[in-house]
């Protein structure tokens, strides 16, 4: 089972002139911002509670959640629906998700599931590790 919200607010992206972090959100059509995305108390597959959303792909979303029976906190990744009806970009989650369950290396995280909603929505849990992202971390130690 899966319950959602659409999001139907931004902020513009922050290039010149565009509007600056103290002015209101702007509305827009919820097909422009995120056609699709989960709200925290969100239940995934009857199994994952999202708690935050904490990235997003070209194919999907990341969520902060937490496995509903276990109490175990997770990253659960979400194909975005438009992708779960396309049978490459399906064969190409599927192996991500068998080949990254192989590692078992300390500096790649760990599958737990994956799975399928009722409404044919892919996701995948994995673990969570808090911290900063890679996009900020090279940022902040660029060496021009």
């Amino acid at each position: 089972m899966l319950e959602c919200t659409t999001m139907s607010t931004f902020d513009a992206d922050r290039r010149p002139g565009s509007r600056g972090p103290t002015d209101p959100p702007v509305t827009a059509p919820a097909s422009i911002v995120r056609p699709f995305a989960l709200m925290p108390g969100a239940v995934v597959d009857g199994r994952y509670r999202i708690a935050k959303h904490l990235a997003s792909g070209g194919m999907g979303d990341v969520y902060r959640a937490e496995h509903v029976f276990m109490q175990r906190e997770v990253a659960l990744k979400l194909m975005k629906p438009e992708f779960s009806r396309d049978a490459q970009a399906v064969a190409l989650f599927e192996r991500e998700a068998q080949v990254v369950a192989r590692f078992d290396h300390p500096h790649v995280v760990r599958v737990h599931d994956c799975g399928r909603t009722r409404e044919g929505l892919l996701y995948l849990a994995m673990e969570l590790v808090d911290g900063e992202s890679l996009h900020a971390a090279l940022s902040r130690d660029i060496r021009w």
